[in-house]
């Protein structure tokens, strides 16, 4: 099952890796075995290389959730990177800010705020204003330590923001109209498992004018179920639907 699109990555392409849970399309033994107990109370099936069925679904069916993101997914390429140019500068501004007050080398004089009669080193400022409800134990040290931690991380947040920056910078954004080429990889994967299966691929029911509630078209809808509301059918009839259009561009990327 390899990929059909000989399409440049985008900027979708590479947010695709990011995706929110929720399409991430892990199939799990105990959700598979349901939906063979389902299908077999109702259509009274005997699977066979059900073991070899569920392997092809929990390889495949992760990379189909990131076909999903990447087609589905509405990004604003100019804010993204304009929210990360900010992010970038903010935090290289905050190290700046932060510096001065590592190593006992500047002063808190601001006599409205301490109650010294001389200029106190930051690290003794924040103790004598929070030390009494934060650390009884707290030192100088100590502080002084963690204002370095705190500039430790945000020279990685840096680091990463800027390698960001310049690898979607160079990244075309996809144009036209989203694609719907996932559900032709969701499709696929779930053909080949029910082929191992030995279960009937037909989507045609013969007491059915209109198609739909086969077995096989029942079985696309429970795996429909590991997608979002959005990507889901709205009833047997019109999954039974869905599939047919993806077979039949299937068929023509085939005899390409």
């Amino acid at each position: 099952m390899s990929d059909f699109s000989d399409e440049q990555p985008t900027l979708q392409d590479m947010l695709a890796l990011m995706g929110p849970g929720t399409a991430n399309l892990q199939v799990e033994p105990e959700f598979f075995n349901g939906v063979l107990h389902r299908l077999h109370k109702r259509f009274g099936l005997k699977f066979d290389n059900v073991q070899s069925a569920f392997n092809v679904l929990r390889d495949y069916m992760p990379s189909i959730g990131g076909y999903y993101r990447k087609e589905t997914a509405s990004i604003d390429r100019k804010t993204l990177l304009r929210k990360l140019t900010r992010l970038s500068q903010s935090t290289r501004a905050t190290i700046q800010a932060i510096k001065p007050f590592t190593g006992g080398s500047a002063v808190w004089n601001d006599k409205s705020t301490t109650f010294a009669d001389d200029p106190v080193t930051y690290s003794h400022f924040f103790i004598d204003a929070v030390a009494l409800t934060y650390d009884p134990d707290i030192s100088p040290w100590k502080v002084d330590n963690e204002l370095k931690n705190v500039i430790g991380q945000l020279q990685q947040i840096s680091i990463y923001t800027d390698g960001i920056l310049a690898g979607f910078e160079d990244l075309p954004s996809k144009q036209g109209q989203r694609g719907i080429a996932w559900y032709d990889h969701f499709v696929r994967a779930l053909l080949e498992a029910a082929t191992r299966l030995g279960m009937s691929t037909s989507t045609r029911d013969s007491g059915s004018k209109d198609g739909g509630g086969t077995a096989f078209t029942e079985f696309v809808l429970e795996f429909e179920k590991l997608l979002p509301e959005a990507g889901r059918s709205p009833s047997a009839i019109a999954c039974a639907k869905r599939i047919n259009r993806s077979l039949s561009r299937l068929r023509k990327l085939e005899q390409k």
